[in-house]
């Protein structure tokens, strides 16, 4: 069950994989393995990541020293946004296998969810010197590059993910983002398109599609020019931009409103005259 399970894993067939390892818990309930495995399907359906980690969570109660569970619940734990909690999860991995490649892709991973793309950047670099033909912590850096503006770097790295694996969507579709932060919209649109032929619904490659497509207009590149340049600053520096924009906005507003009520007064002056 364990092997079956895992080839409809490797095809993606998630659905599947969790009915053969349900059937596989129903006759050894207390198997870690065939839990963390249920677990890694589950986080792979949107509307399962809750039961994904409370699998998990059974899994650790069997076997609580084996890093790959742990590197699991960080993940789960980043995308339902319990950011503390996640890294705990990460360093009790990396304290049990300092040299997980994993761990510290997955470090990186939630810096990014933290927008802290230096640190995430770093994880990655670490992951990478440890294996660098690792598609995920490339990925990882690939996306901190980007939100750095160190397109070049990112372009370079992007050719590099798709030389190593031409059919990986998740690089087809960082290097869609990487050319639309370049305003390079025609292979930004094409490494797209590749990314969904591959896996129809990943999400990041949908959200870019359709970002290339209404880039067409000029009115919403700016739009587009504007979110991404916010999308590079700290949280403190967007909202000093905001105040900044708000007040100079308020400030303009008014001197406008006090010019046009000279005018009106002057005007209705000489016509009662």
């Amino acid at each position: 069950m364990i092997q079956k399970g895992s080839v409809l894993l490797d095809q993606g067939r998630y659905k599947d994989a969790i009915k053969i390892f349900k059937d596989g818990l129903s006759q050894n309930p207390e198997s870690p393995l065939l839990l963390y495995l249920l677990a890694f399907a589950q986080y792979h359906i949107g509307e399962q990541k809750k039961q994904a980690l409370e699998t998990i969570n059974q899994a650790l109660a069997f076997e609580n020293q084996n890093p790959d569970y742990y590197e699991l619940k960080a993940l789960i734990l980043a995308d339902l946004k319990r950011i503390k909690e996640a890294r705990e999860a990460v360093e009790h991995a990396l304290s049990i296998d300092s040299a997980s490649v994993h761990a510290h892709t997955i470090s990186g991973y939630i810096y990014g969810r933290e927008e802290k793309w230096a640190e995430a950047e770093a994880c990655a670099r670490e992951a990478l010197s440890i294996d660098a033909d690792d598609q995920f912590a490339a990925n990882i850096l690939a996306n901190a590059l980007r939100m750095q503006n160190k397109l070049d770097e990112g372009t370079h790295l992007a050719s590099d993910m798709l030389a190593k694996d031409p059919d990986n969507s998740m690089s087809h579709s960082s290097a869609g983002w990487v050319y639309l932060h370049k305003k390079d919209y025609d292979k930004a649109s094409m490494h797209f398109k590749e990314a969904l032929r591959l896996d129809p619904n990943f999400e990041p490659a949908r959200a870019g599609m359709l970002e290339a497509f209404k880039a067409k207009s000029w009115i919403y590149r700016l739009y587009l020019d504007y979110c991404i340049f916010m999308t590079r600053q700290s949280k403190s520096t967007r909202i000093f931009i905001i105040l900044g924009i708000y007040f100079l906005f308020r400030t303009v507003s008014r001197n406008f409103d006090r010019i046009f009520q000279g005018r009106w007064v002057v005007l209705g002056y000489g016509i009662s005259q």
